[in-house]
């Protein structure tokens, strides 16, 4: 008599990790509001690039969603030393000045203005 075992594979979807950083609590609220409704999970939120960087370190998202302009330690900052510990980090860059756009090249994955921030799930399920 032989055995069989039916094997049921199942496809569990892992929602998409993100670390939000910007020093403007409201894009941070608003960021992670219209991410957790497209099914992403916000592991942390910081207000400059050395609490970006300590977040990414330590929590290792998928995606980390990170404005410019920041008082003590601004986004550049951040990239700078996220790269260092995974040059692989897929950073956007978020900034209400669009002049930032030129000096992201080549250091974040995309630059998005904050006014086109409707478009990031569709951005980061694309990536």
């Amino acid at each position: 008599m032989e055995l069989s075992a039916n094997l049921i594979h199942h496809t569990w979807d892992v929602a998409k990790t993100v670390v939000i950083v910007d020093d403007n609590k409201e894009i941070i609220e608003a960021v992670s509001d219209l991410l957790t409704t497209h099914s992403f999970k916000v592991l942390g939120t910081g207000t400059n690039g050395l609490e970006a960087t300590n977040l990414y370190e330590s929590l290792r998202p998928d995606f980390v969603i990170m404005d410019i302009e920041m008082p003590q330690y601004d986004g550049f900052y951040g990239i700078s030393e996220i790269l260092k510990i995974n040059s692989d980090a897929k950073i956007i860059t978020i900034s209400a000045d669009e002049k930032h756009e030129q000096k992201t090249i080549g250091k974040s994955l995309c630059f998005l203005a904050k006014h086109h921030l409707m478009s990031l799930p569709k951005i980061l399920n694309s990536i």
